[in-house]
């Protein structure tokens, strides 16, 4: 799953002149912070109309060293976007434990091909099957900041370790998500065979 030609066009552009995004940045939050709060409360309010996340973004934006470590990190995050999985790692790794991987809507830091790569490489025997996937793609990267999204997150995170808990008692466990599986006749299951 592809970022849209503007967004995707937009985050090429960030990553490859991360000088030029800090720094525009950093001028853009020291001009939030000379003009009134009640200037920049009303620019924000037309995207974040809840009060409380909306004055949290509002003082975010007006701190110049919060904007520039926020699209340092952001940019390095960019750059380190793995293009192909690691498939010596997983392998590794799968051998030994469980991995559950958890992928959402259009997300450039963990794409779609990589799950639908992992997906394929199960089905040939290159990756082991101890490797678990869940597809939500109601949720986003940055879920933390969305209502309801971290409760869902949660709830996922309470089912893998759940399953793992189980492992003991030599029980098959079947992750119920609401978008992908392996199988793609079964939509809305993950296979799980612990």
């Amino acid at each position: 799953m592809k970022a849209d030609y503007f967004h995707q066009m937009k985050l090429n552009l960030g990553a490859s002149s991360p000088s030029v995004l800090i720094t525009l940045g950093t001028l853009l939050s020291r001009t939030y912070q000379a003009l009134p709060k009640s200037w920049v409360d009303a620019f924000v309010k037309l995207n974040i109309h809840d009060d409380k996340t909306r004055d949290i973004a509002v003082r975010l934006l007006r701190q110049p060293a919060f904007v520039r470590n926020f699209f340092t990190l952001g940019t390095e995050e960019i750059r380190d976007i793995p293009k192909d999985t690691d498939i010596s790692t997983l392998g590794f790794l799968g051998k030994r434990r469980p991995i559950f991987m958890l992928f959402v809507g259009n997300d450039q830091w963990a794409p779609f091909f990589h799950m639908t790569e992992i997906a394929r490489l199960q089905a040939k025997n290159i990756l082991p099957p101890n490797i678990f996937m869940t597809y939500l793609p109601e949720l986003r990267h940055d879920y933390v900041s969305h209502d309801g999204m971290s409760s869902t997150v949660v709830g996922w995170c309470l089912q893998c370790i759940t399953s793992i808990a189980m492992e003991g008692s030599a029980m098959n466990t079947k992750l119920v998500n609401q978008g992908f599986s392996s199988n793609r006749s079964q939509k809305g299951r993950l296979r799980s065979k612990l």
